[in-house]
């Protein structure tokens, strides 16, 4: 392998130490800020396509079976309603977490 890095190379044992103990401390925690806040977006939108996916799929059905004009844009509001309520759900775990 390589050569260690210079800095390293003249650090002391608690120099080392201290910087393991920090590097321990971040995998431990976690870093707050980008991380969460992508996984917030990744998660409502993973979810408002799915579901309103769906309800344009259901609302298509139903207006065929039907013929019923109201059929689609009643699906799609439901729907609309449906993917924030289980947006919600999935976030809140998230949500809760200490920042």
């Amino acid at each position: 392998m390589g050569e260690a890095p210079q800095d390293l190379q003249e650090a002391t044992p608690e120099d080392l130490q201290r910087r393991i103990q920090a590097f321990r401390q971040r995998q431990e925690t976690g870093t707050p800020g980008f991380g969460r806040a992508l996984a917030l977006v990744m998660t409502l939108g993973v979810s408002l396509v799915a579901v309103m996916y769906g309800a344009y799929f259901l609302g298509g059905l139903l207006k065929a079976h039907t013929g019923a004009a109201w059929a689609m844009p009643v699906s799609l509001l439901l729907g609309a309603a449906a993917a924030g309520w289980v947006g919600y759900l999935l976030i809140r775990p998230l949500l809760r977490e200490d920042s």
